[in-house]
C-alpha cells in the first residue's frame, strides 16, 4: 500500500496524539509511529494487524525491552571487568533484528535505544546503524534471556562467570 506525504505526516501526527491521550497503550503506537517516520514500507501493510492484536504488540514491545535491558547489562558488566579474557568484544556488540522476519521487533528497538537514556549504551555499541540482523535473532535472544533471568535483579554488575554463561549458546 502506498501512502501520499499528507498521509504519511497525518498519520505520524495522530500517532503522537494518541501516545498523549493513551500514555497506557503508548506500546501500540509508538511502533506505528516509527514504522512511518523511518520510511519501513513493509511495516505500513501491517498496521491494521498490530492495532488489532495489541495482546502480540505488547508482548512484543516487553520482549524487546527486557531483550536492551540484558545488552545494557551484559555491556555495562563487561566494561567494569578487570580480567577480560577468553570474552571476545563482538558478543557484547548488539546485532538487532531481522528485517524480513522480525520487524516489529526491529520497530520497537529502534524506538527504544533512541528514545530511552538508558539504552544510549547499546547505541554505542550495535552492527549495524539501522539495527538490522541478516538473521533471524529471536531464538538466540530467547536461550540468552533465560540465562540472564537468573542473574537480573542483580543490582551489581555480572561476573566473568555470569557474563561467560549468558554468551555460550
Amino acid at each position: 500500500m502506498r501512502i501520499t506525504t499528507f498521509e504519511k505526516v497525518s498519520l505520524i501526527n495522530q500517532f503522537k496524539i494518541l501516545e498523549k491521550l493513551y500514555p497506557e497503550d503508548s506500546y501500540l503506537y509508538i511502533p506505528l509511529r516509527v514504522v512511518l517516520e523511518e520510511g519501513f514500507d513493509c511495516g505500513i501493510n501491517n498496521i491494521h494487524n498490530w492495532l488489532y492484536n495489541s495482546t502480540k504488540s505488547k508482548q512484543i514491545y516487553d520482549l524487546v525491552l527486557e531483550i536492551l535491558e540484558m545488552y545494557t547489562h551484559l555491556i555495562s558488566s563487561h566494561d567494569k571487568l578487570t580480567n577480560k579474557a577468553n570474552l571476545n568484544k563482538s558478543k557484547f556488540i548488539f546485532p538487532g533484528f531481522n528485517k524480513n522476519s522480525e520487524m516489529h521487533y526491529l520497530i520497537c528497538a529502534k524506538y527504544l535505544i533512541s528514545a530511552k537514556e538508558e539504552f544510549k549504551i547499546i547505541n554505542d555499541n550495535k552492527v549495524r546503524e539501522d539495527l538490522t540482523s541478516h538473521k533471524i535473532m529471536n531464538t538466540k535472544y530467547l536461550a540468552m534471556l533465560s540465562k540472564w533471568r537468573l542473574f537480573r535483579d542483580k543490582q551489581i554488575e555480572l561476573t566473568y562467570e555470569e557474563i561467560k554463561s549468558i554468551l555460550t549458546i
